[in-house]
């Protein structure tokens, strides 16, 4: 089998060198057959175009020519519901489409090195120099980028037909509709559908206004019809743009977003004032300082030390001698594990992950136990190593004793432990999960989702009775806020479960979070970046096409296999497209700049201005 493979690929190295060693010649493409189809009668020559240069992965650079025929008898024929009465060469027109230098196979290449491998310009350039011995400049590169996201528009509204039918197929289809913007640019507004994100229709508008969100969901309906359901962010434009598009139809919102709002509500002030606390003190900074002195007294022990702290359970490490050097080794392994408090987060944010008490609530741990339990050990002349922990309970100690820090991670404790509540309700993720922002929440079960309904209904109830009694200002504000927002955004919060209403008493399960395009719209934004080298994008996401995201529906399988079998197919669903007219022609911009490339270059443009106002026809003219 491996010796089969090296002679496929030997003879496929042959087949493509012998292919290029045309590269250059002029080749006449000539119509498929020469009799007529209609009587039968030999064709003649209707025109025999001028030699184009046509470049191709295939066949490289050449000069191609095109012989049109036509029948003497004026017979016509229909091809593709067009009725022609010249007949072309499919050949070349499966090669390269009118009056473009470049053909289809090229295209393809460049669009998906460029949205699928997030390459720039400049590696696609090398890349086609050093595989296929063709240079294509840079300029040229950019020119094609753009058709290439404008033929995949093209391509995404042929097989629409397929595409809902598909949908329907299984019952429906749940939109999520979502928006993502940069400061000071447009928004790119996306209705997407899952489990693979798949772009069905986006668009770019000024803002996330009701008014132009509901112009994108009219598009939608006409060509995919009614969803079963929309999934969203709280947003308050999309909730009356989807009702007033579709009224009665069950609207979502996402519990992610839901348990952030709450969440920042809670405690995005108290946790303000303990992030004061902690640069105000510098705790950060004198535990860093502290921790390179004692790296600096370790000198060339370091790998022992660090053995030490990964075996701090270990019977036989207390038989040992070393005191010193056990002492400053736990001394930096504290140091470090208090500053390493981000560690115990995972990848959600703010106000799911909290740091910065973390840190505090650390500290305080390492202060207790060298202060109760290490402290009172040291007995008799102290070493060196020694000092260091009493160094580092110095430290903490100092940190605090601040009365302010200590009411302040009250505060902030009394407002997480309620929205710990929230979320052990919702059992939005699994405890421990790592996944972070990349998690696809979902009920398995219609009865999972009732059971979730209900803790979350008696937690309502719950605290609605604890508000009545008398608590602090921090645990009353929080029970508010908890209370207000499930008041606010019940009937969007549950009802995942479905039924298509067919014979075959099939459900659907909705999705609990709005995730497939927070994931979808942060993979956009990492491409942006990768192609530009920025992490400001305002500019990148201006230039970005109407329906530029349809593009990135080839990285979904499902997609690929719809529109055109496999990438390898890319090349002839855009000739097909090409042959049946459907390639919208690339309408250049209008430049924003006011004068021509000649003008720019000369020095005389401030004369040509004078002599303008200094001539009698200007002078003497009453119009402004």
């Amino acid at each position: 089998m491996t010796a089969l493979k090296m002679l496929a690929a030997e003879n496929t190295q042959a087949i493509h060198h012998a292919l290029h060693s045309i590269q250059g010649a002029t080749i006449r493409f000539h119509p498929d057959g020469e009799a007529c189809q209609v009587c039968g009668a030999r064709l003649k020559v209707y025109k025999t175009t001028k030699p184009r240069t046509v470049v191709s992965l295939q066949y490289g650079s050449i000069a191609a020519q095109e012989v049109m025929r036509y029948c003497p008898n004026q017979c016509v024929w229909q091809h593709d519901d067009h009725s022609n009465g010249v007949l072309r060469s499919q050949q070349l027109a499966q090669l390269v489409a009118p009056r473009q230098m470049y053909g289809f196979d090229i295209l393809a290449k460049i669009g998906t090195l460029r949205y699928l491998e997030c390459r720039q310009r400049r590696e696609i350039q090398a890349y086609l120099e050093q595989t296929y011995d063709l240079h294509v400049p840079d300029g040229t590169i950019q020119a094609l980028i753009v058709r290439f996201a404008e033929t995949m528009v093209a391509l995404h509204e042929h097989p629409i037909d397929r595409l809902s039918q598909m949908l329907k197929a299984t019952g429906g289809y749940l939109l999520h509709v979502d928006g993502t913007c940069e400061e000071g640019s447009h928004v790119h507004f996306a209705c997407l559908i899952g489990p693979e994100p798949i772009v069905l229709w986006s668009a770019k508008i000024a803002s996330e206004n009701a008014l132009a969100i509901r112009e994108v969901l009219q598009q939608v309906d006409n060509k995919f019809g009614r969803p079963v359901a929309t999934m969203a962010d709280l947003s308050s434009a999309i909730h009356k743009a989807v009702l007033e598009q579709w009224p009665g139809l069950p609207f979502f919102y996402c519990h992610w977003h839901f348990l952030a709002d709450v969440g920042k509500d809670l405690l995005t002030e108290s946790y303000g004032c303990l992030r004061e606390r902690l640069r105000q003190s510098k705790i950060r900074t004198k535990l860093r300082c502290f921790s390179k002195k004692v790296d600096k007294a370790l000198g060339d022990q370091k790998a022992q030390a660090r053995w030490i702290c990964q075996h701090l359970e270990t019977p036989e490490l207390w038989q040992t001698d070393g005191r010193s050097l056990k002492a400053s080794a736990i001394a930096a392994g504290m140091t470090e594990w208090i500053l390493s408090a981000s560690a115990e987060g995972y990848g959600r944010g703010f106000p799911f992950d909290l740091p910065h008490l973390s840190l505090t609530l650390r500290a305080r741990k390492a202060r207790d136990i060298l202060e109760n339990d290490v402290l009172e050990h040291l007995k008799g002349r102290t070493p060196r190593g020694e000092k260091h922990l009493m160094r580092l309970h110095g430290i903490l100690d100092c940190f605090l004793k601040s009365t302010a820090l200590t009411r302040t991670t009250q505060h902030v404790q009394e407002a997480n432990a309620l929205f710990s509540r929230l979320r052990e309700a919702l059992r939005l993720t699994a405890q421990g999960s790592a996944k972070g922002l990349n998690e696809t929440a979902g009920f398995s079960s219609p009865e999972q989702a009732c059971q979730t309904e209900s803790e979350v209904h008696r937690l309502h109830q719950d605290l609605g009775r604890e508000g009545e009694k008398q608590l602090s200002i921090t645990r009353r504000k929080g029970i508010d806020i908890i209370v207000h927002h499930l008041d606010k955004y019940w009937d969007g919060l549950f009802g995942h479960y479905l039924e298509v209403g067919d014979s075959d008493q099939r459900y659907i399960m909705v999705q609990r979070t709005n995730n497939i395009s927070e994931r979808f719209f942060r993979g956009v934004k990492r491409f942006l970046r990768r192609i530009s080298g920025k992490k400001k994008l305002n500019r990148e996401v201006n230039a970005l096409g109407d329906q530029a995201l349809v593009v990135f529906n080839l990285k979904t399988p499902a997609y690929v296999k719809l529109i055109c079998g496999s990438l390898d197919n890319l090349p002839q669903a855009f000739a097909e497209l090409s042959q049946k007219g459907e390639l919208s022609k690339h309408a250049r911009e209008p430049s924003a700049r006011y004068l021509d490339r000649k003008s720019r270059r000369s020095d005389d443009l401030p004369d040509q201005v004078k002599a303008l106002f200094s001539s009698h026809e200007l002078g003497s003219s009453s119009g402004v």
